[in-house]
């Protein structure tokens, strides 16, 4: 669909329709509470007459100009093949002939109160008498404004009319807008100025500031309505001291000022157009409300606020006379032909004031594009901003890296009609590419656990029981076409037990989107990295598959949690289980074609203990598990006979496994106890045979007769503990305990609380093993995994070999997978350009695949979740669609945030509205602002820009480093205020030296003073010093404040934003440095010998390690997201380097001398925060 956005309108002054436009009257109004009595002057009969006719006449200018024309009208009668008849002439009736409007209808409300108050104000206009030129003027001005508008209007009912009369002759009335094919031709005139611009200014702002109130403030409307009449009551208290005689002016500023904050969100003009449907509750299919669409105004009114006005008018009248629904009292909706009905009410009634009303259960509610790209192009500079980044994204590019989403070949492919591409030489034509995104919230907040309910949009919910049994990566993808060959078959199934069926052997159903001829949902369809990696892989990591388990030690993540429920199987059970293995094994058979189920008579239980006994995958269901089993005991049938006999007769070697169990179990209950859980372990230990206590008091250092009964052995060994604790053995790893234990979250507390990281980083909560601190959010999870347990686990694990040598490689298999995808570019192919680095696509698929196989070898009780899998294929949307910062769905989430703290009355079918229209309000409100529309809120709109402004911290401020062009924003320096501090010798040498690398042009160079010569500029050596400057949005700060000597207060903190890693010249690796100060400097280009400011850091390096403490950072031996070590000790030579050799910030962990293995020195671990280090 085209749509022509056209640049005016030959009609009047008009705007979106106002809210309550209805409760406004062309009378002049008057506040008895608010009146004040002036007894300084009494004003003659005449200055009253002159002072009403001056409000009438603003009155009436005001209320046209805050008109809005609705969408569509609906006449007394059918628009007929006839041509339409005037019949609005000043001296006709209102509202009479053959094309009257339905004064029932309230889609006419607006256009029938609005006629009417024109007619009513000309022939009041017409009895005053001006006594002055000036007013005599505005008289005759306002009068023949009426009458244009009383005739634009008579034009509007034409159109109208001419628009349901091709309708009926076959027309679509969506498109009767256009001329024959070509473009939709939408008026922008209404959103080009405010209605509100002829408005006093002290008026505009009481306006804006209780709309602020309400919609971003969170003050309720009764609240709201309470300032706006102290406002007025301020604003006649102050005028009337400023201008005692002219009541007039005091009465037509004040009255500027409306009594409700709804009228003053209309006067604004902020209402969006928003088109209501009936929303069935059960399957969400939508009907239209009275086969309209429904002007904005009207839809915005409830019914409290439709019986207020006056009584009299006729248009008023009508509104209490309830228009019969447009669509069926019960649903009508039908899966397929054959199937039933939904039959699910889709109406309810309402009685007020006597009156019953009806209306829909549910509303859905939209806003369509054709209202809101208007608005949006209209907006100062949008358009040219659009115009430039379409021409800009297809400008030249390195093919072999993709930056933003426009270097993606899907969308350079992506064709138009026309069969080229849709986004080159698009010329002076602005084309724009939208995305879908759908997600629900619970609009109670997450406070209890589980969610209660949900707010979501009106789609279909059928789930998706389609899951594939076998491996992805062997099988060919789906074609577009065989997607929609698929989808047109299950559409077109007769029956629903044929669709099932159909969908059971495909897994697709029919979309609307497959309308859409350019849709393809193989290559469209986006898998969210946002939910998927953080709150699903890495949520399923930590506390499912490693497992968290404050009160025992580590273990091997095999715990019990993942045991089948029931009772363990009984011997009988495991030998018939064996039996049918072995006379299903006893043929030939395909591995490839397994039976479909075990029988029933074996359960989970007895299959997860026979995959136990030979260490195979026990994760999944039954015939997973049988599977399993078939595959391992088919291809060593010699292992069969082998349990059957151990079953039967139990080795020795099985009773001393299971004596050392005990033990360990034992030793884990007297680690982990606390003085005051002493009864209780103290019954517990009790409970072990007599040698386990025994071995225990041995290795505990306490000596006690053989006869000693158990309780008070139980007792000696707590005691013992309290007063020296038994530590835990190095290394040991006992079997059948969660990974995270009692020991390892004592390391990962400590940690916690060394690693200094920057602001913008989400770091809380704290412990985030704990579920005292609720769900984690995606940020949370991000920082948990690729900050905390990557300083944590390679310094504990690494150290050891075994296990826990293979569970940090398993960990850092995903570490890297995720944080080189989620970097801020996507190699394509190695070239000398990009340091010949392995493709993303290529080395995510790698680890993430090795992660996936570490899940089957070192956690056979751990599920692999559709999540997981579906995660190994972002790396073929990292080479479609490049870097994933453009398409992942931290914005929505925070849209999800705002709707939630929208107050509502919470009723579920109606707060929908409420949401959807303040949300879209307050964001048109921060636009009006930020635009500049209105001259008087020029003063407001720094100090509502800092208040109101977001406060971006996380994953979507690292996005922002996306930008290919630097951003870097200088804090403004007041120059004719004193320099701060004057560089000495060897600091102004070294800026001189830094200065010459960076401008080096061949011809004029920088020196000091001393230094003389033609071609030399000598620097100034004073400076200004600087608290902070600011790199891509990101806050840099020095360790100290310039005011603080740093010699005689060495022990302090450094500031967390002072922690850099920066890239020189002279190399290309990346050396961790601290800001020790922020300066800038006045100089003379030696380009064109202009005056420059520049912002420089003085850095000092941090010293690496010595080749043989290298061996000891278990870092180093992971090339991406694991960082590396160094020591806690500064250079002793600062420097001064320009912002643009700065790569991003770091995260800083300290530890004392010996903390880490093998290193007898201080050191921090650096961890980049930034992809390319």
């Amino acid at each position: 669909m085209d749509i022509e956005i056209e640049e005016g309108d030959i009609s009047p002054n008009v705007g979106d329709g106002p809210t309550e436009v209805a409760q406004d009257t062309l009378q002049p109004t008057n506040d008895a509470a608010a009146e004040e009595i002036h007894t300084t002057h009494v004003p003659s009969q005449e200055e009253n007459d002159d002072a009403d006719l001056l409000h009438l006449i603003q009155t009436i200018n005001q209320r046209i100009d805050i008109f809005a024309p609705p969408e569509q009208l609906q006449f007394a009668i059918d628009a007929q093949t006839t041509s339409y008849q005037s019949i609005m002439t000043l001296e006709h009736p209102f509202n009479q002939g053959i094309c009257t409007l339905d004064v029932r209808s309230r889609c006419n409300l607006g256009i029938l109160s609005f006629e009417r108050a024109l007619i009513d104000a000309l022939a009041t206009l017409n009895h005053f008498e001006a006594r002055s030129g000036n007013l005599e003027s505005l008289k005759a001005q306002c009068s023949s404004r009426i009458r244009l508008m009383i005739y634009w209007l008579d034009d509007i009912k034409r159109n109208e009319w001419e628009r349901q009369r091709r309708f009926q002759e076959g027309q679509s009335l969506e498109n009767a807008e256009s001329d024959g094919e070509g473009p939709i031709c939408i008026s922008t005139a209404q959103f080009r100025e405010p209605p509100c611009q002829t408005m006093n200014s002290a008026a505009i702002i009481c306006i804006f500031l209780v709309s602020v109130l309400h919609l971003l403030c969170r003050l309720s409307r009764r609240h709201c309505n309470f300032v706006m009449r102290v406002l007025r009551i301020l604003m006649r208290t102050i005028l009337g001291k400023s201008h005692p005689i002219n009541q007039w002016y005091q009465t037509n500023i004040v009255e500027e000022v409306p009594v409700d904050v709804r009228t003053a969100i209309s006067r604004l003009d902020l209402n969006p157009t928003l088109i209501p449907y009936a929303c069935c509750p059960s399957c969400c299919c939508l009907y239209s409300l009275n086969k309209q669409r429904p002007n904005s105004s009207q839809e915005s009114m409830e019914v409290d606020e439709s019986l207020s006005g006056d009584s009299d008018s006729e248009a008023s009248q009508s509104v209490i006379e309830d228009d019969a629904p447009g669509y069926a009292e019960f649903c009508t909706y039908k899966e397929a032909e054959e199937s039933e009905e939904c039959g699910a009410r889709l109406r309810k009634s309402r009685t007020v004031l006597g009156r019953v009303y009806t209306r829909a259960i549910r509303t859905f509610y939209h806003q369509d594009l054709s209202s809101w790209l208007p608005y949006l192009l209209t907006r100062p500079g949008m358009e040219e901003v659009l115009l430039d980044m379409s021409k800009n994204a297809f400008a030249a590019h390195d093919p072999s890296i993709l930056r933003v989403i426009w270097d993606s070949p899907t969308i350079r492919a992506f064709k138009g009609p026309d069969g080229e591409p849709f986004f080159e030489n698009i010329g002076a034509e602005i084309r724009l590419l939208f995305s879908l995104s759908f997600d629900n919230f619970n609009p109670l907040g997450n406070k209890q656990a589980g969610k209660k309910v949900k707010s979501k949009d009106a789609s279909l919910e059928e789930p998706s029981y389609h899951w594939l049994q076998i491996s992805m990566l062997s099988v060919r993808l789906r074609t577009c076409a065989q997607h929609r060959q698929y989808a047109t078959e299950w559409l077109n199934a007769e029956s629903q037990d044929k669709r099932n069926h159909l969908f059971e052997l495909n897994g697709i159903r029919w979309s609307e989107l497959l309308m859409l001829d350019y849709w393809d949902p193989c290559a469209f369809t986006l898998y969210n990295v946002m939910h998927g990696w953080y709150l699903n892989v890495a949520d399923d990591y930590v506390r499912d598959i490693l497992g968290v388990d404050m009160s025992k030690p580590s273990g091997d993540g095999l715990f019990v949690a993942n045991r089948p429920k029931g009772a363990p199987p009984s011997e009988q059970e495991l030998l018939n289980a064996l039996d049918d293995i072995s006379n299903r094994c006893a043929a030939p058979f395909d591995t490839l074609n397994l039976p479909q189920a075990p029988p029933d008579s074996i359960r989970k239980a007895t299959l997860f203990q026979l995959c136990e006994r030979r260490g195979q995958r026990r994760a999944g269901t039954r015939l997973q598990m049988w599977r399993t089993l078939l595959r391992f005991y088919g291809s060593n049938k010699t292992y069969l006979t082998e349990d059957i006999d151990d079953i039967t007769d139990p080795s020795v070697d099985t009773v001393i496994d299971k004596e050392e169990k005990a033990y360990l179990n034992a030793e884990d209950i007297l680690l982990s106890s606390k003085r005051a859980s002493f009864v209780k372990d103290s019954e517990k230990l009790a409970r072990f045979k007599k040698g386990i206590l025994l071995r225990l008091c041995t290795k505990c250092g306490i000596v006690v007769p053989s006869k000693t009964p158990k309780p008070a052995l139980a007792s000696k060994l707590l005691n013992k503990q309290y007063i020296a604790p038994l530590a835990a053995e190095p290394g040991r790893m006992q079997g059948g305990r969660a990974v995270i234990g009692s020991d390892l979250i004592i390391e990962l507390d400590n940690d916690i609380r060394r690693i200094v990281i920057p602001s913008w980083v989400s770091a809380k909560p704290s412990q985030f093993y704990s579920s005292q601190h609720g769900r984690l959010k995606a940020d949370e999870w991000r920082t948990t995994l690729l900050v905390r347990l990557v300083v944590t686990l390679p310094r504990v694990w690494g150290p050891h070999g075994g296990c826990h040598k293979l569970l940090l490689n398993h960990f850092m298999h995903l570490v890297q997978a995720l944080f080189i995808a989620g970097g801020l570019s996507v190699v394509i192919a190695p070239t000398t350009e990009n340091g010949g680095q392995v493709p993303t696509s290529e080395f995510y698929k790698s680890e993430f695949q090795a992660y996936l196989q570490g899940i089957i070898e070192l956690f056979p009780t751990a599920k692999v979740k559709p999540n997981t899998h579906l995660a190994f294929h972002v790396g073929d949307l990292l080479t479609r669609l490049g870097p994933v910062h453009p398409w992942r769905c931290y914005v929505f989430e925070r849209f999800n945030g705002l709707l939630q703290n929208i107050p509502s009355n919470m009723r579920f079918g109606e707060f929908e509205k409420t949401l959807m229209r303040t949300f879209c309000i307050g964001a048109r409100l921060k636009a009006l602002v930020a635009d500049g529309h209105l001259e008087s809120l020029s003063e407001v709109g720094d100090v509502f820009q800092s208040t109101f402004a977001d406060n971006h911290t996380g994953s979507l401020l690292y996005e922002r480093l996306g930008l290919e062009s630097r951003t870097i924003n200088e804090q403004p320096l007041q120059l004719s205020k004193p320099q701060d501090t004057t560089l000495d010798s060897k600091m102004l040498l070294i800026l001189v030296n830094t200065l010459n690398l960076q401008y080096d042009v061949g011809g004029k160079i920088y020196g000091t003073s001393l230094q003389c010569g033609p071609n030399i500029i000598p620097l100034d050596p004073r400076v200004w010093n600087l608290r902070e400057c600011e790199i891509d949005g990101l806050k840099y700060r020095p360790s100290l404040s310039p005011t603080i000597d740093i010699s005689a207060n060495s022990r302090l903190f450094a500031h967390r934003d002072s922690h850099i890693l920066v890239r020189f010249s002279d190399s290309d690796k990346i050396i961790p440095c601290s800001i020790q100060n922020i300066v800038a400097h006045r100089r003379i280009s030696v380009m064109d010998e202009k005056t420059l400011i520049e912002t420089f850091l003085i850095i000092r390096r941090y010293v690496e390690l010595e080749p043989e403490h290298c061996a000891f950072d278990f870092w180093r031996a992971y090339k991406y997201g694991a960082g590396r070590l160094c020591y806690d000790l500064l250079a002793d030579d600062p420097e001064i380097i320009s912002l643009n050799q700065v790569i991003s910030h770091f995260a800083k962990t300290p530890f004392p001398a010996n903390a880490i293995a093998g290193i007898d020195r201080p050191c921090i671990h650096v961890l980049p925060l930034n992809w390319s280090f």
